[in-house]
């Protein structure tokens, strides 16, 4: 019999994920240059409010790494099918909307985006779901390095990549340093969960004081790039993204939110876990290269529908806007994201689901063993 989800963990992945949203708003909502929201002298209301919503993507990433590491951890093996579900939800979901924008604006679609939509995930449109597949397949060889080791022993490796995973990622972006995060994140998660009452778990209220002192300090670099560097714009926006998605605080901060809702009183919800089970879909409709600045075009979601650019260029209450857009398409995916799951379970007929139970079996005699 299978036990429903605790909704407490699926209410996080719902918090994840409009974090995520709340991110990519600024990052493709700013005309066609990345981020210019970031970059425009406007009122300090308005970039305070942009850095504060949308500045934590990471964070939701590491949430969703960390939920997957907490329950893998203590498993032996991977279900494949699992893995070509996800596959056939990513390309399903460039099918649907390439078709969608065909219809609403034609001038956009070319040979190249319609080969490149047919053929994702091969074409790796989607960061996430490249890195996630190749953590998900290294499961076995992971969950038998952390069973076979000590406690003290997983404690110092992960003291030593504490520094040496935000330098790689510093130094090389890509998807390889991507994977260390997700590798580093689950030894991380590991180790926390041998340890009870372990110092993010008695401190787990401090995650609120860690997204203050981050913005803090991106409010500092804005001004110290104001008044000290004035002209080099491009500069801020590269150490802000690194600051926010680099650093042992935006590794630290997932964890105590992880633990808050750890330890919050939720109970069984179906709707939250209906929710919770749409967000892998919500970030890929949402997040499709049709959707994102294009041809040197901005995004016909975040400046064609929401007009977020505008809003924080002319407006107060832009902010406002902001989290009413992030609610907005996390309520519109819903049914579409639940949808194609659904279809994608439907494509793994019974012989492919036969040939996958072989292969996790022949997978985990030799790498899990």
């Amino acid at each position: 019999m299978t036990h429903p989800r605790e909704s407490k963990f699926e209410l996080m992945r719902i918090f994840a994920m409009l974090l995520i949203v709340a991110q990519h708003a600024i990052e493709r909502g700013s005309g066609i240059d990345e981020w210019s929201v970031l970059k425009e002298r406007g009122t300090p209301l308005r970039f305070v409010s942009a850095s504060l919503l949308g500045s934590w993507g990471q964070i939701g990433v590491i949430l969703f790494v960390i939920i997957t590491a907490w329950f893998s951890a203590e498993q032996k093996g991977i279900r494949s099918s699992k893995a070509i579900v996800i596959a056939l939800q990513s390309w399903l979901t460039s099918l649907a909307v390439t078709a969608a924008v065909f219809i609403i604006k034609p001038s956009v679609i070319s040979g190249s985006i319609i080969l490149k939509e047919g053929i994702t995930p091969v074409f790796q449109q989607y960061w996430f779901v490249t890195t996630f597949l190749a953590f998900y397949l290294m499961l076995p060889l992971l969950q038998k390095l952390v069973s076979g080791i000590s406690e003290h022993s997983l404690g110092f490796i992960c003291l030593i990549l504490t520094p040496l995973i935000p330098l790689y990622n510093y130094l090389w972006q890509n998807v390889g340093g991507a994977l260390a995060d997700f590798i580093y994140i689950f030894l991380l998660t590991v180790y926390l969960k041998r340890k009870e009452n372990n110092w993010f778990e008695r401190n787990r209220r401090l995650a609120i004081l860690g997204i203050l002192l981050l913005e803090g300090l991106i409010i500092t670099l804005r001004l110290t790039f104001t008044y000290l560097l004035p002209g080099h714009e491009n500069g801020f926006i590269a150490l802000y993204q690194n600051l926010r998605g680099r650093t042992v605080l935006t590794i630290g901060v997932p964890f105590l939110i992880f633990y808050c809702f750890k330890h919050s009183r939720i109970q069984y919800h179906k709707w939250i876990n209906i929710v919770g089970k749409a967000t892998f879909g919500i970030y890929l409709l949402h997040e499709n290269m049709l959707l994102r600045v294009i041809n040197g075009e901005p995004s016909l979601l975040w400046s064609g529908i929401f007009h977020i650019d505008w809003w924080y260029a002319n407006s107060n209450f832009a902010g406002l806007v902001h989290i009413a857009a992030a609610v907005t398409i996390l309520i519109v995916c819903i049914p579409g994201a639940l949808l194609i799951e659904k279809v994608a379970e439907k494509l793994l007929i019974k012989p492919v689901k036969s040939v996958c139970e072989k292969f996790d079996r022949e997978y985990m005699r030799i790498f899990g063993e």
